[in-house]
């Protein structure tokens, strides 16, 4: 789903902030449940570094953004 929802380019700024923004609460979601299940963390091995690092970089990119956003 973050995936999904981070490729949704909408002509309106705000509308493609709030892709972002799900993109953020979905990664977020994966890491969450990563670490309070270790076995599940053991089968993702390969996304699990991924979505730590969307989780770590999204909040500065939609900040960048919305600053954007408002400066039009």
């Amino acid at each position: 789903m973050a995936r999904l929802y981070y490729k949704m380019i909408k002509p309106d700024p705000f509308d493609h902030i709030d892709s972002v923004r799900r993109t953020l609460y979905y990664y977020k979601r994966v890491v969450d449940h990563c670490e309070s299940h270790p076995n599940d963390a053991a089968k993702m091995e390969a996304e699990l570094p991924v979505c730590k690092e969307m989780v770590a970089l999204l909040p500065a990119k939609l900040d960048k953004m919305l600053s954007e956003a408002q400066a039009r």
